[in-house]
C-alpha cells in the first residue's frame, strides 16, 4: 500500500473517537442549555436578574429580597403578588439552595456568559457598596462623598434617594472635604436633597474652589460667565476659574472628561466675546 493510502487509512480506536467527538459536543451543549434554562427558573420577577440574596416569598416565586422588600414597602396593606397580581402575605423565606445553586452555576461557568457577568457585577458592586459604607461610618469622609453621589445617581446598584446622598455630602462636607463641600453646596444652590441656601451653597463652592476642586471651579467659572445666581457676569473672573481647572492648578480632581471638556468650550466662548467693562 503507498504511503497516500495509508495516510488516508484510520484505525478503529481513530474512527470511534470521531465518530464520539461530535455526539460529545452536543451532548455538552445540550447539557449547558438545560442548566441555562434552570437558571432561567430563579430570576426575579421585578428586577429580571439572578438574584444575590434570593427569597422565596408567600406566592411560591423567588425574588432579590431588596426588589420584593421595595415592593412590598410601595403596596402598603393592600399586598399582591408582583406575578399572579393575587392577595400575598409578607413573609418571606431566605432561599438558601437556590444561592448555593446560583453560586455553583456561576462558578462552573455552566450558564450564559450574559446572565452571569451581570451576576457577577452586581455582586462586586454590593461588596464595594457595603466595605464603602462601612468605612464612612466610622469617619472616611472620602467615602462618605462616594457614598452620597452613588445615592444621587443611583450607582452600584442603589436605589436613587437624593436626600440621602445629600445628608451623606453634608457628613464629608462638615468635616471639611473638599469633594464633600463642593457637591453640598451644589445641593444646597439648587434644594436637591435638601432646602435650597443659595448663601451658604455659594460659601461652600467658593470655599471648595480655593481648595483645589476642579467642580467648584467650573460651577465658579461658568456663573461668572452667564451671570448665575445673582453673580455679576465678569469674564475675566470666569476666565480665572477656568483657567485654574486647564493649568492644572486644581489639585482635586473631580470633574469627569465630560465635564473639562465644558471647561474648554467655556474658555473659548469667552475668547470670542468682548471683554470690554469685564
Amino acid at each position: 500500500m503507498s504511503n497516500s493510502h495509508q495516510g488516508l487509512s484510520k484505525s478503529p480506536r481513530e474512527k470511534q473517537q470521531q465518530k464520539m467527538k461530535p455526539n460529545g459536543v452536543v451532548k455538552q451543549d445540550t447539557l449547558k442549555n438545560l442548566i441555562d434554562d434552570a437558571a432561567a427558573e430563579y430570576i426575579c420577577p421585578i428586577t429580571t436578574e439572578l438574584p444575590l440574596n434570593p427569597v422565596i416569598a408567600e406566592d411560591g416565586r423567588v425574588y432579590e429580597r431588596t426588589a420584593i422588600e421595595c415592593h412590598m414597602n410601595t403596596q402598603g396593606g393592600n399586598l399582591k403578588s408582583p406575578v399572579t397580581n393575587e392577595p400575598m402575605g409578607r413573609k418571606l423565606v431566605p432561599a438558601v439552595q437556590v444561592q448555593n445553586t446560583i453560586k455553583l452555576f456561576i462558578s462552573s461557568g455552566v450558564i450564559g456568559e450574559e446572565k452571569s457577568a451581570a451576576w457577577k457585577e452586581r455582586k462586586e458592586n454590593t461588596e464595594l457598596v457595603e466595605e464603602t459604607r462601612r468605612k464612612a461610618e466610622i469617619g472616611d469622609s472620602d467615602r462618605m462623598v462616594n457614598l452620597g453621589r452613588w445615592y444621587f445617581k443611583g450607582g452600584k446598584g442603589l436605589t436613587k434617594d437624593r436626600a440621602v446622598g445629600y445628608q451623606w455630602l453634608k457628613k464629608a462636607s462638615d468635616m471639611h472635604n473638599v469633594r464633600g463641600m463642593a457637591w453640598a453646596g451644589m445641593c444646597l444652590m439648587n434644594g436637591v436633597g435638601t432646602e435650597k441656601n443659595e448663601v451658604h451653597g455659594m460659601n461652600l463652592i467658593t470655599v471648595a474652589a480655593c481648595r483645589g476642586s476642579e467642580y467648584a471651579a467650573q460651577c465658579l467659572g461658568k456663573w461668572y460667565k452667564n451671570g448665575d445666581f445673582g453673580i455679576p457676569k465678569r469674564m475675566k473672573e470666569s476666565k480665572y476659574w477656568l483657567e485654574q481647572i486647564v493649568d492644572g492648578n486644581c489639585l482635586v480632581k473631580d470633574l469627569t472628561e465630560i465635564g473639562r471638556g465644558e471647561v474648554i468650550k467655556l474658555m473659548k466662548e469667552i475668547d470670542s466675546m468682548s471683554e470690554d467693562g469685564n
